[in-house]
């Protein structure tokens, strides 16, 4: 006779996934969505249109980075719990809620960036990309730079 499916209530916890890993309680991982929407909004805000020497960039991007980290971890948090147990509605929909949320800061930064960087910051994004810096591919795709 083949063994009924349990729920995640009903799986030992070694054999589920340890979120306290990725965030010690939930609230911790909602403080960190209610931060990444912050970022967000403060990177637009900051950055939209004034994205005009090597030195804005590089932050911009850096800030960037924590948000997307960010993204990461909430949706990797949100993901693991519904990947154990897919009929715990609860963690359908708080799954749903982050990744709308990821979605919609995403489109945000994306929509916020898309233009060009100015042809005046040529020779300086250039400067940054042989001095070797982490934000290498990130410069040479929004400077047009990139050979693909």
């Amino acid at each position: 006779m083949a063994e009924e499916l349990k729920s995640r209530k009903e799986v030992p916890e070694k054999l589920t996934w340890d979120l306290s890993r990725i965030y010690a309680t939930e609230a911790d991982m909602l403080r960190d969505a209610e931060k990444m929407e912050r970022l967000t909004s403060e990177i637009v805000e900051k950055y939209k249109g004034q994205l005009n020497t090597p030195e804005q960039i590089e932050e911009c991007v850096t800030a960037y980075r924590q948000v997307y980290e960010l993204m990461t971890l909430t949706a990797s948090y949100c993901d693991l719990a519904v990947s154990v147990d897919y009929y715990d509605n609860y963690n359908q929909e708080r799954y749903g809620r982050i990744s709308r949320l990821n979605a919609k800061l995403g489109s945000s930064l994306r929509r916020s960036f898309r233009k060009p960087l100015p042809s005046a910051t040529a020779t300086g994004i250039s400067c940054r990309i042989s001095c070797g810096t982490s934000l290498t591919g990130c410069i040479r795709r929004r400077s047009g730079l990139s050979p693909h």
